[in-house]
């Protein structure tokens, strides 16, 4: 009867759900909007542009080798959304990582189609598993550009 109970537990844990590591959060959104030249100066040959229904979201990246950063504080990307037309907000800002973490932006980057809206995906390298270690960036069909479901701005108004 030990090894019924015994090979049931076993079976009930490898099908158990994984649970997700409560890891500590190593980026954050800044709002920053006015850029230099100097920080444009950093940024990657590697763009993202993603059109939906109703806008374009651009996400750029800085050079891994040469990134922006400030105490502790390296700037990943920086992202923006537009409807292009005239009158229309444009909407984002940068997301800033601690120094030890790295986005694969090639390998990371997912994008889904949500009725009309984007929603791209970026997995912090290393960080697989983590409650927080994804970025997600959504335009949502009302032109709500959320950075993980936090309200940034609409793009229309």
């Amino acid at each position: 009867m030990k090894s019924v109970s015994a090979l049931a537990f076993a079976c009930t844990m490898m099908i158990a759900p994984a649970q997700a590591k409560n890891c500590p959060i190593q980026y954050r959104f800044d709002p920053k909007l006015m850029y230099s030249v100097e920080d444009i100066s950093h940024l990657a040959a590697q763009r993202e542009i993603l059109k939906s229904q109703l806008g374009t979201l651009v996400i750029n990246f800085f050079d891994e080798e040469n990134r922006p950063s400030k105490n502790g504080w390296e700037a990943a990307f920086i992202f923006y959304a537009s409807s292009g037309d005239i009158g229309s907000n444009t909407v984002g800002g940068t997301v800033l990582q601690k120094q030890e973490l790295k986005f694969d932006s090639a390998k990371s980057n997912n994008l889904n189609h949500l009725n009309g809206g984007l929603n791209y995906v970026l997995e912090a390298e290393g960080q697989r598993g983590c409650n927080g270690a994804e970025v997600i960036i959504t335009l949502d069909k009302a032109g709500d550009l959320l950075f993980n479901k936090q309200l940034l701005g609409n793009i229309s108004k």
